[in-house]
């Protein structure tokens, strides 16, 4: 594994285990700490989640003009600050403020990936798309575990202020990793020309609804185990951790496959997800269930993958910026669509993920490989010195 990559991965697997300590609790510590109703909840993840749609374009963007690693590392920095201002504020505005510059990080992304296949040398794309997630999710199968048992223990405010200390260390990791190499264009890349790709926009808008549907049944997961089915933070935490370990084997297992085919997977999975939560009841169903919620990022890197070949390489962060910010937006729709349907019928939220997986696989099998490349990009030998 180059350099690089492996020091991204090393700093990716401490930010999966500082934010898994605590990502999971936040519905709940909204209820606990400030007594936030499920509409509220909701309605808070998605206007949170309405600040991480316009960052990730122009991160994309950056990425490209001034190189990935001072956009990631911006990231990190900022990740490390609002944790801090998080676990020690008494006041739900600020927590809410500083939880959205926190889910803004998110626009780390489309740098990362740049990042990740730019530096890949021999790597396969596909590989290099995921290993990064490889990482991270090793890290958040420890994060939850402790984070729930500290949780019972000691209360989710202690959760909140360990976090911010493995973070840091993250970020200290990723201070080591080397720029790209420059790489000069000729004037026919200018990033415009991903503007006027009509094909690229309409894979994004096919991409959009697919994410939705995958998305739906997570943003009040937790809040339906801990108040329907009287689940405890420890075994919540289990259960997050149970997810990231399928995270870990997804990736792992199925990060060299054909994207086209591992996105079609990644929707099977959160179909399973949604079958399992709607049908099934108690922790051995529930651990089957979040065995397969590693479906969406599994979609969601390989969708990367997938379009990566479909544009210039001086427009890489750029289209990655792009499908993020897709991304971001059904994570503001989502979230308040299953609070209202978690208040008409909490079981309503896994049944219609399930019913709109199941259209869109079928929609998705017939219009995505029409869009498919069939040339992976080449990489030019880094060299440094």
């Amino acid at each position: 594994m180059p350099r690089d990559i492996l020091l991204t991965s090393i700093s990716l697997f401490l930010w999966g285990f500082g934010e898994g300590l605590f990502i999971n609790f936040q519905t709940i510590y909204l209820k606990q700490q400030w007594g936030a109703t499920p509409v509220l909840i909701g309605t808070i993840l998605g206007i949170v989640g309405l600040v991480t749609v316009v960052c990730q374009i122009p991160a994309g963007y950056l990425s490209d003009r001034i190189g990935a690693r001072p956009v990631m590392w911006a990231a990190w920095f900022t990740a490390s600050i609002t944790l801090i201002i998080m676990a020690f504020t008494s006041s739900l505005v600020v927590f809410i403020v500083a939880m959205a510059f926190y889910w803004c990080t998110s626009f780390v992304m489309p740098p990362l990936n740049r990042y990740m296949a730019n530096m890949r040398g021999k790597m396969k794309l596909e590989r290099a798309m995921t290993i990064g997630s490889v990482f991270y999710n090793s890290g958040a199968v420890v994060g939850p575990i402790l984070g729930g048992l500290m949780g019972d223990a000691y209360g989710l405010q202690t959760v909140f202020r360990v976090s911010p200390i493995i973070i840091f260390l993250s970020t200290f990791t990723i201070l080591w990793i080397r720029a790209e190499p420059k790489i000069h264009h000729s004037t026919d890349r200018h990033p415009i020309h991903l503007i006027r790709n009509s094909r690229f926009f309409v894979l994004l808008g096919i991409m959009s609804f697919t994410l939705f549907a995958l998305f739906l049944p997570q943003p009040m997961t937790t809040y339906f185990l801990q108040t329907e089915r009287n689940i405890s933070l420890t075994q919540i935490g289990q259960l997050s951790a149970i997810g990231s370990l399928g995270n870990v084997f997804a990736m792992f297992f199925l990060g060299n496959f054909n994207a086209l085919v591992a996105v079609f997977i990644g929707q099977a999975f959160i179909g399973i997800f949604s079958l399992v939560f709607w049908l099934g009841n108690g922790m051995a169903w529930f651990g089957v269930g979040y065995l397969f919620i590693s479906g969406y990022r599994l979609s969601r890197n390989m969708m990367n993958a997938f379009i990566r070949p479909l544009v210039k390489e001086a427009e890489t962060g750029l289209a990655f910026g792009f499908l993020e910010t897709v991304g971001s937006i059904t994570q503001v729709i989502a979230p308040p669509v299953a609070g209202f349907l978690y208040t008409r019928d909490p079981l309503s939220i896994y049944s219609t993920s399930f019913f709109l997986i199941i259209i869109f696989l079928v929609v998705n099998l017939f219009l995505l490989p029409r869009f498919q490349s069939r040339k992976e990009p080449t990489i030019e030998p880094i060299t440094y010195t």
